[in-house]
């Protein structure tokens, strides 16, 4: 997935041998894609906006009520099952850009309620299969002061912030499950 293009050329599937489209115009700009089986994929993008594949068509799931918002947009997201998936992203009003967490419960997606966090929300991961936590990357952009990352992990409904640093325009940041470990990459430094 991706944005920008066509609006029908924004999804495409590998079959395993060649990638194609369905050309089927849609109005999604996707950033993230998840996904259970092929009949259980989910897409998120521009507009606060989630999609979901049920093995024959896309349909939304959610939609971010955007009224005095200028800008929202999905991320990333990411599930251990189908009913316990998470979207993060980011929400632009005409104050201040915080960050966004939606839960899926199986039945429906509700905003977690976390105290308001000024930076993008661009990735989520759980630690390791039997912990509860989850870790999220945030960006913090800024054209008068140099950007920002953080990581938080989130516990329950509570955001705890792990790591800070500016200057990350030198510099690559990550967060990525490997095996039974949750890998951050700082810098040029994995942890």
């Amino acid at each position: 997935v991706g944005p920008g293009g066509d609006l029908d050329k924004t999804i495409y599937h590998f079959d395993g041998e060649k990638w194609s489209n369905d050309g089927v115009s849609r109005p999604i700009s996707p950033y993230s894609i998840w996904g259970f089986a092929s009949n259980d994929v989910w897409i998120g993008g521009i507009g606060g906006v989630i999609w979901r594949f049920n093995g024959v068509k896309w349909s939304e799931s959610f939609i971010l009520d955007n009224t005095n918002i200028n800008l929202s947009a999905i991320m990333d997201i990411y599930g251990e099952t189908s009913n316990d998936v998470y979207a993060v992203g980011f929400i632009d009003s005409a104050d201040v850009r915080k960050g966004l967490i939606l839960h899926y419960n199986g039945t429906e997606w509700t905003r977690r309620n976390i105290k308001n966090t000024i930076c993008n929300f661009t990735r989520i991961k759980r630690g390791i299969k039997t912990s509860s936590n989850y870790f999220i990357r945030g960006l913090l952009e800024s054209d008068i002061v140099e950007d920002t990352t953080k990581i938080f992990m989130l516990e329950n409904n509570s955001l705890i912030q792990l790591y800070s640093a500016v200057n990350i325009k030198k510099n690559t940041n990550f967060i990525q499950n490997i095996g039974n470990e949750m890998v951050f990459v700082i810098g040029y430094t994995l942890n």
